[in-house]
Formats: C-alpha cells, sequence, structure tokens
C-alpha cells in the first residue's frame, strides 16, 4: 500500500456506518466504541483513518482532525520507524493471517513518550471484508515494573555480596542457605562447611541457646536489632551487633537476612564509643539526605551540613532557629505543625512520612520527602522529633505519574516501587555517577560499564556493551590480566590494585589502576571491577621526572661554565702573549707555532661558545617583547648564516606578519634550525622557508631536503647534551625549544631517513 494512493475523505460519519459490523445493531456499537477506555481506530481498505473513540484523543492530545480522514504516515504521534510495522501487521490481517499484537512507540504533546501495545483485526460488513480496527493499551508503566524488578534483585545480590557487614541468608528454620565474604572473615567459616547448617551448630555459644531462639522468634515478628555475643571457627568469641529481618513473600516467611557486626571494641572501650560517635557526625555531615532534629518547641537541635547546604545556610547558622517560622513556606506551616503535633503526641505509628516545601534563605523553595521519628529521653518522655529529608523536587513528576496507573498493579507493586525508587536513587549516585569507573565482567566479556567507564574507554552511549575484555586490554598485559581474572573467578581474593593499558574505542592506550571482586550476577559468578584513569597522574610523574633532570643539568652546567672559563680565558691569554712574542714569522719553525697558536685561540672560542649555550639553557632569560614583522627576523637569520653555493634557499613569505616577541631569541632558534639544515645537505640540495598566519599564529616552517632524521634520533631530539654531531654538545635544541615555549608558541618535526627534514614552528600574535 503506497502513501501516494491513500485517499482522504471528508466524512468520517459515512466510513463508520461501513465499518459497523453486522453482529451488533450500530447505536450499541457506536456506544461500546465511545465508551472504551483504550483508544481505538478504525481504517479502511485505502489505509485511512474513519473513526477514532474518546480515549485516542485524551491520550494523544491531538484534535479530531489531526486523526480522522489521516493516514497512519501523517498521524503527528507516531514514530517513523514504527509506520512500517503497523502496516505489515495491517497487510497480514487483510490477508486473514493470524497476527501478534505489536509494540510502537508514540509522543504525547507534552513531549513524554508512551509505548503502546496494539492489537488489530478485520471487520466485516454482510461477510465482506472492510477495513481493519486497532485497540492500543498503553503499556509503558507495565515495562519500566519490570525492569525495575529485575534490577532490583540484581542489586540485592551485589548489595549482599558488598556491604562491610558479615551477611547471612537463612531459610525460614534458620538453616543456612548463603553467607558473604565478610562473615568467613570476621567467623572463620566458609560457605560449604555452614551451608545447610542451623546458627546453633556453628557460631552461638552454648550460654547464648535460649537467647537465639528468643531472638529467632522476634525476628519471625519483625526486624531485630541486639547486640550479643557469637564463637568463631577457632573458639574465641566476639561481640556483635546483631540486625536480622524476614523475608516475607504473600504473607508468608520464607527467610531471614541477618547482618553481624564486630563491636569488641566498642564494647571494651568508652573511647571506642566517642570513635563510633564521631563517625556518626561525619556520616550525617556528608550523608546526601537532610538530618534535622527539633525539640518539642519546634526550635532546630541539630541540623546536617547537607541540611545547610540544601537550604543555602552557613553550617550552625540555623542552630536554635525555630524550623517552622524560619524554614517553611506560611502556606504549609499550619498543616506541618499538625503534623509535628500529632508525631511528638504519639498518636497513630511511632514513624511518620510526608511531604513539604521547605524555604531556602534566597527565597526560593524544595519539595522535601522527610521520614520521622521521635526522640526519648532515659525516662523515655518525649523530648523532640529526628526526620530523614530526601530533596524530591525534581523527582516529583515521575512519582506523579506512576501514582496515575491502575490500582490493580497499584496494589501488587506499590510496597515494592517504594524500596526500588530509593534503591535506583542510590544505585544510580553510587554506580552511574560515580568518578571512577565501573565495570561487570562475565564469561570474558563486560556486559555492563557505566558512564565514567565508556568515558575512559572512548564508548558512546550507543556503543555495545558487551566486548571482550582482550580486545580493550594491550597485548602486553593481556595474559597478566587474564591470570588475575581467572584467580578471582576461583574465588581467590585480590587485594590491592593493578595497572594495566586499556586499548579504547578509538585506538588509543590508556593507562587504568583497577580493583575487583567476585559477584553474582544474574544467578552466575561475575567480577565487579573498580577502574580509575590514571594517564594524568603518570604524566605529572613523567613531567615532575624531567624537571628534576632539567634542575640537575642546569646546575650541573652551572658549575662547569663557572669552572671553565677562568682556565679557557688564561689559555686564551696565553696564546695572544705568544703570538705578539713570536720574532718573526719567515722561520718555519715560528710559523708553525703560530698556526697551532690560531688553533688554540679557535677551540677556546667554541669551548667558550658551549659555556654559553649551557648557560643560557641553565638560566631563564626575561624576554624583551616587542611588536615584530616576522619576515624580518627570518631574513636577519639567513644573512647571519654562510649558504654553501650547492644549496638554494626558497622563500615563501607571507608578508607584514607581526608577533610581539624577543627579536634577539627568535632570531637565534631561526638561525639554529638554517645552521642544522645546511649541516644536514652536506651534498647540497633545497631549503624551503614558508611564513603564513592564522587568526591568532604566526607559522614559519623549515623544509630541507638533507639526509632525515632517524626515528630513534626522533625521540631524543630535544633532550638536553643529545647529539649526533662531532662538535657541540647538543643544547641547540634544547634552547631553541626553551625559547619557544616561553614565547607560549610550539615547535613540532617531521621527518625520515634519506627524506629530508621540516621544523614547524607556531607563535602567537600576541
Amino acid at each position: 500500500m503506497e502513501k501516494g494512493n491513500m485517499e482522504k475523505t471528508s466524512d468520517p460519519i459515512e466510513y463508520q456506518k461501513e465499518l459497523t459490523t453486522d453482529k451488533i445493531p450500530e447505536e450499541m456499537y457506536k456506544d461500546l466504541f465511545e465508551l472504551a477506555p483504550d483508544p481505538i481506530v478504525t481504517i479502511n481498505l485505502k489505509g485511512i483513518i474513519t473513526s477514532a473513540n474518546s480515549a485516542s484523543f485524551r491520550d494523544s492530545g491531538v484534535q479530531r482532525e489531526d486523526i480522522i480522514g489521516k493516514t497512519i504516515y501523517e498521524l503527528p504521534f507516531l514514530r517513523v520507524e514504527d509506520i512500517p510495522k503497523f502496516l505489515k501487521v495491517f497487510n497480514s490481517v487483510l490477508r486473514g493471517e493470524k497476527t501478534a499484537p505489536i509494540e510502537v512507540t508514540w509522543q504525547s504533546k507534552d513531549g513524554a513518550y508512551h509505548i503502546n501495545e496494539v492489537h488489530v483485526g478485520l471487520i466485516k460488513r454482510n461477510g465482506k471484508i472492510v477495513g481493519v480496527q486497532a485497540i492500543s493499551r498503553d503499556i509503558t508503566h507495565r515495562k519500566e515494573m519490570a525492569k525495575m524488578l529485575s534490577e532490583s534483585e540484581q542489586k540485592f545480590k551485589r548489595l549482599f555480596c558488598n556491604i562491610p557487614e558479615a551477611a547471612v541468608y537463612w531459610d525460614s528454620d534458620f538453616r543456612v542457605i548463603d553467607i558473604n565474604p565478610q562473615f568467613t572473615r570476621l567467623f572463620g567459616y566458609t560457605l560449604e562447611e555452614v551451608k545447610g547448617k542451623n546458627n546453633v551448630d556453628i557460631i552461638i555459644p552454648p550460654d547464648r541457646l535460649e537467647e537465639a531462639w528468643t531472638l529467632g522468634k522476634m525476628a519471625k515478628d519483625g526486624y531485630v536489632d541486639y547486640d550479643t555475643v557469637r564463637a568463631k571457627k577457632d573458639g574465641s568469641l566476639v561481640s556483635v551487633s546483631l540486625s536480622a529481618a524476614p523475608i516475607i513473600v504473600k504473607n508468608q516467611v520464607v527467610g531471614f537476612v541477618g547482618l553481624y557486626k564486630d563491636i569488641t571494641e566498642r564494647v571494651k572501650a568508652r573511647q571506642e564509643l566517642q570513635r563510633q560517635k564521631e563517625m556518626a557526625e561525619n556520616y550525617l555531615n556528608i550523608i546526601g539526605n537532610i538530618i534535622v532534629a527539633l525539640d518539642t518547641d519546634g526550635k532546630i537541635t541539630l541540623l546536617n551540613r547537607r541540611g545547610h547546604e540544601i537550604l543555602g545556610y552557613e553550617e550552625g547558622e540555623l542552630i536554635g532557629e525555630n524550623w517552622f517560622d524560619k524554614c517553611l513556606p506560611k502556606e504549609v506551616r499550619k498543616e506541618v505543625k499538625r503534623i509535628f503535633k500529632q508525631i511528638t503526641l504519639e498518636k497513630g505509628e511511632a514513624y511518620a512520612r510526608y511531604e513539604n516545601l521547605v524555604c531556602r534563605k534566597d527565597g526560593s523553595t524544595r519539595l522535601i520527602s522527610w521520614h520521622n521519628t521521635v526522640l526519648k529521653d532515659a525516662d523515655g518522655r518525649i523530648i523532640g522529633t529526628l526526620s530523614s529529608g530526601e530533596d524530591i523536587t525534581e523527582l516529583k513528576k515521575m512519582q506523579e505519574k506512576l501514582e496515575q496507573y491502575s490500582e490493580q498493579l497499584e496494589n501488587l507493586v506499590h510496597k515494592k516501587t517504594e524500596e526500588l525508587l530509593e534503591s535506583e536513587r542510590r544505585y544510580s549516585i553510587l554506580v552511574e555517577e560515580a568518578s571512577d569507573g565501573v565495570v561487570l565482567l562475565q564469561d570474558g566479556k563486560i556486559v555492563f560499564a557505566n558512564k565514567k567507564a565508556k568515558q575512559i574507554a572512548g564508548y558512546t552511549s550507543e556503543t555495545k556493551t558487551a566486548v571482550l575484555l582482550e580486545k580493550v586490554i594491550a597485548e602486553k598485559d593481556w595474559r597478566r590480566a587474564e591470570n588475575v581474572y581467572q584467580k578471582v573467578l576461583q574465588g581467590k581474593v585480590f587485594d590491592g590494585t593493578m595497572e594495566i593499558e586499556l586499548k579504547t574505542f578509538d585506538n588509543r592506550s590508556v593507562p587504568i589502576e583497577l580493583s575487583g571482586a567476585l559477584i553474582l550476577y544474574q544467578n552466575r559468578p561475575a567480577i565487579l571491577v573498580i577502574l580509575r584513569d590514571v594517564s594524568e597522574r603518570k604524566r605529572m610523574e613523567e613531567q615532575r621526572t624531567k624537571l628534576e633532570k632539567m634542575a640537575v643539568i642546569g646546575e650541573l652546567a652551572t658549575m662547569v661554565a663557572h669552572d671553565l672559563r677562568n682556565p679557557l680565558a688564561s689559555i686564551r691569554n696565553a696564546s695572544y702573549y705568544i703570538k705578539t712574542s713570536c720574532p718573526s714569522t719567515k722561520r718555519a719553525e715560528c710559523k708553525t707555532a703560530l698556526e697551532m697558536i690560531n688553533v688554540i685561540e679557535q677551540e677556546t672560542i667554541t669551548a667558550n661558545n658551549i659555556i654559553n649555550e649551557l648557560l643560557d639553557f641553565s638560566f631563564k632569560k626575561t624576554l624583551q617583547k616587542k611588536t615584530q614583522m616576522v619576515e624580518r627576523i627570518v631574513e636577519n637569520a639567513l644573512r647571519a648564516t654562510k649558504i654553501p653555493k650547492n644549496i638554494s634557499v626558497k622563500k615563501k613569505f607571507q608578508k607584514s606578519i607581526m608577533i610581539s616577541g624577543d627579536e634577539q631569541l627568535l632570531e637565534r632558534v631561526f638561525l639554529n634550525i638554517i645552521k642544522n639544515a645546511v649541516e644536514a645537505m652536506p651534498n647540497g640540495g633545497t631549503l624551503t622557508i614558508t611564513t603564513s598566519e592564522t587568526d591568532n599564529h604566526a607559522e614559519i616552517s623549515f623544509i630541507d631536503t638533507g639526509v632525515g632524521i632517524s626515528e630513534e634520533n626522533m625521540s631524543k631530539l630535544f633532550t638536553p647534551l643529545y647529539t649526533t654531531k662531532a662538535k657541540g654538545i647538543g643544547m641547540g635544541l634544547s634552547i631553541c625549544r626553551k625559547i619557544i615555549d616561553q614565547h607560549g608558541g610550539t615547535i613540532e618535526v617531521r621527518s625520515k631517513p634519506n627524506c629530508g627534514a621540516a621544523f614547524m614552528i607556531r607563535l602567537p600574535k600576541s
């Protein structure tokens, strides 16, 4: 069915009459059609929508004229990629084939995307097919809930293995089903040793049996939090804090989860109690929620750092202030005071949860979800409330949409939804927004990677996550990484970190530091890996080493220059004295002596030049910047250089390029590069000098046709004291780079053996 053959109609009612089935009276059909809660449209054999019930306009947010008389191609809210899917099932239904429901995605006028399940059936009149009828149902929430339930189970398994407390999972008779690695470290038992056994048979001392039975009964009735003593495998006792809670499925207890925390030191020493208190205070300050305590008059007695941040006040500024008058908008004060009074009088439940707006110092408001409990003194008298508040301003819209779904589904998943929303928020902060990369490895593949891990590896959010480990680990590190991977899979603890190189999606090598732990993922072993890009740290270490080396070279250069200059001056003075004292050059022996004296003088000049280079490298000269013309500086450098006749110089100058720089130092750089180019062409050649400019930079290139530079020498070209020449100490190019760096420019070299060399200098205009 081609789009061009679809015809529109100006009378949708006529088409509705044609599509009315023979088996249902027309008026009854219209009533059923219009009152149906799900969107229904009818389409004739030409592909034109002939009618649509009220639900179609309500859900899509469009007007009747946007649907009736239109083809599928013309629906404004339907995605283009879903049209072929709909046309395929449309044609299959017309051919009498059985078709399954299809899923299509559409966008309402408020910008939200919805997933609908569409059922398509034939419409016959007088036994003849006259069109099709499509009934759709919004299944967006059902899809989201299924995904959230699956992710919640996986998060519980990861949490069980990675929480810091020793954790145990019992069946309904307190027989051990599973333990985490922390349980093994605390009590010394492995899972194989305790699986299927009752707590009485493993960690409960004989004198604690009655207490254990009492705690078991309490756990069946609800949450247990109790300090007690348990026995390790070696017979020693350890003081622990036991937290246990039943696992309830369909109103039946199917098992229990228990957490053991070693509190030996807390029991032994009051100092440890103080440390625990300080840790709790630190936790209050780093936790992501507001923690606030009020006395019975509503005055603030405690407000953590996060609370001050959300409310926009300096730390400690609100202590002693009245919460209702200082931090609540006028329109909510009366209701919140009523709730506060109800909590402090212990009416209803001991815990209360509600939401209200809070007022920031700058006058803006935030929506906070509160969890509250009462504070009591040693005699049991209520002295105030303690509340934990989560900023849900941004999440409120999502919660409001969740509340609109069907009552049946709401009753089934209401409790689980609340837990999942909280778990999802914490998981997103912990994993997806983590500053370090987090990946999950299974069967030699990366099956999950968070945002930071993808960024380090150069992957986009659209890149397929399942990637073989061998493809992302550098070849030189693969065997070592594979050995560690296999050891961790075998249950061996991986202590510390290791460094390897990662091959990125764009073929770069990135050094990373990683650590990992064995977990269960989808009921199968997997490794959770935390990785960190250490490129910057490596670069800084190399830079520090380089700077230390340069400092040593600078000190050495200063000492050598100081120690050599005086002897050189003496040698030169002595040679001058001998030269002026020689009676005559006519005698052969005297002539030869004078020639040797000339050699001595020339060599002392060369040595002095070397000393000058060392000193130039050691000391940073202050630039004498002036506005200069690039062409003139290059010409001065050429005039100062003796160019052999067998070398031709080609000048490709863009005139009037002005820069701000030190003319003398830049001329020295150009002179050094020109001399190197001349020396690289002993048998003659061509030196091409080009100048050009961009908006912000001047560019000068020197290209020769000489012997070129080997790959080995290229890596050491600007290294101080490195040279391949018979004379000189290899400071020339180091000084050149230093001068260019001082000007804020760059110098780049490109060369291959026997293919000449090109030096490109880039200088800022200002």
